[in-house]
């Protein structure tokens, strides 16, 4: 239940955490998956506080994608907490010069709507052991609404959370939020490597400890797949993925991209349409030279034997006449 506790604090979730927080939740959460094939991911938040009070500015620069599927909606055992432990040491040993630690969580709620459930609720604890922490619910669903960017955040209004059961039956807040637009090379090389992996089938991004099996789905192709076809990158899709906040973005970089990609395209597809027709032009040129001679060797061979032909009843004609001309000399 959303109560009506007064919290002042801005959470800043920086351009390149965002954009690796809607990888994660689209990979399993999209209008493109079927219902019953959604399934809800979760994720560590990296990031450092700043301002004063008890509650301080968040700001987000990072995340680690940790899991996917149904036990998303079950509360963290024992081992779990203990693993997050473990990995926020390694966020620490990796980010702790930038003053970085794990400040909170985000998980997806696909289809179902934006709100802290009481099993949210029980995870929180985890992570609001120090006040100003966080936790972030996405529905990509919001994403189809204009100007919405897919998330909100929350913070438990209980301090007492040393008892789960108050902290189940609290009431929770939203917290304002923000999240700065692309502003450097390095997000632009990150939409680079998206175009790359769609091309290659490879998930866009990849979960704590997951591999890739990249001979998976290798399939020997059939000779009539052989054929050349224009390849086309969807631009609509790709900038739905990431429309929020990104259309001005899209405008100027992306879609040139595309173009020139395209353009390649049709450029390789006509010098192979240029190729095979000479190809075929060269086998035609073949065939009609190979006719033509066979031709010619029939039509000599036909000649000559006319011409043994003739020649051979001239003779047989002579030796006739001879033998007539000797029963005549016999006779006399």
């Amino acid at each position: 239940m959303m109560g009506k506790f007064v919290d002042n604090s801005l959470v800043t979730i920086k351009p390149l955490a965002y954009y690796k927080m809607i990888l994660h939740i689209m990979r399993f959460g999209s209008k493109y998956i079927e219902h019953a094939k959604l399934k809800e991911v979760m994720g560590i938040l990296i990031g450092h506080l700043e301002g004063e009070g008890e509650i301080k500015n968040v700001i987000v620069e990072d995340v680690v994608p940790v899991s996917h599927g149904g036990t998303i909606e079950v509360k963290f055992s024992v081992d779990q907490l203990g693993a997050f432990g473990e990995l926020d040491s390694k966020i620490w040993e990796q980010f702790g010069d930038l003053g970085w630690f794990s400040i909170g969580w985000y998980h997806s709620h696909p289809g179902l709507g934006i709100f802290f459930s009481d099993t949210d609720k029980y995870n929180q604890i985890f992570w609001q052991k120090s006040p100003s922490g966080i936790g972030i619910v996405f529905d990509h669903t919001y994403l189809d609404k204009p100007g919405d960017l897919g998330f909100r955040i929350f913070r438990l209004d209980e301090a007492n959370l040393d008892d789960p059961s108050l902290a189940i039956k609290s009431n929770y807040h939203p917290v304002k939020a923000i999240v700065e637009p692309p502003n450097d090379l390095e997000f632009y090389m990150k939409i680079m490597e998206l175009i790359g992996s769609i091309h290659t089938g490879l998930p866009q991004i990849l979960e704590l400890n997951e591999t890739v099996d990249i001979f998976n789905d290798v399939e020997i192709p059939q000779e009539e797949q052989l054929t050349p076809k224009l390849p086309r990158i969807n631009s609509e899709e790709i900038a739905s993925v990431l429309k929020n906040g990104m259309e001005t973005f899209i405008d100027l970089s992306l879609k040139p991209i595309i173009n020139l990609l395209n353009s390649w395209g049709q450029d390789t597809i006509s010098k192979i349409a240029i190729n095979n027709s000479l190809m075929r032009n060269d086998l035609k040129q073949l065939k009609d030279k190979l006719s033509d001679e066979i031709n010619n060797l029939q039509k000599t061979f036909n000649y000559d034997l006319q011409n043994n032909i003739k020649d051979l009843d001239f003779y047989v004609d002579d030796k006739l006449e001879e033998l007539d001309q000797e029963k005549v000399n016999i006779k006399t």
